[in-house]
């Protein structure tokens, strides 16, 4: 299995949001948190407000491990 060749500079936002909208899933949901339903649409509203918060926080370094619905 090949890894995946990450940039220095890594944009998350547009890696797991941006193609999402482009590909017209705004409306489907992208995240559930206890009893709300976030669609794609409603986080690109505020795409920076998380990596704010974090950097806020001295987050300088954040692993996420997704299934792509594509991968499945």
């Amino acid at each position: 299995m090949l890894s995946p060749v990450v940039p220095q500079e890594f944009n998350l936002a547009s890696s797991l949001l941006d193609h999402h909208l482009a590909e017209g899933r705004a409306g489907k949901i992208a995240v559930y948190y206890e009893d709300q339903a976030i669609t794609y649409a409603e986080l690109a509203e505020n795409p920076n407000r998380l990596g704010n918060a974090l950097f806020n926080l001295g987050v300088e370094m954040l692993l996420i491990f997704c299934s792509r619905e594509e991968s499945l």
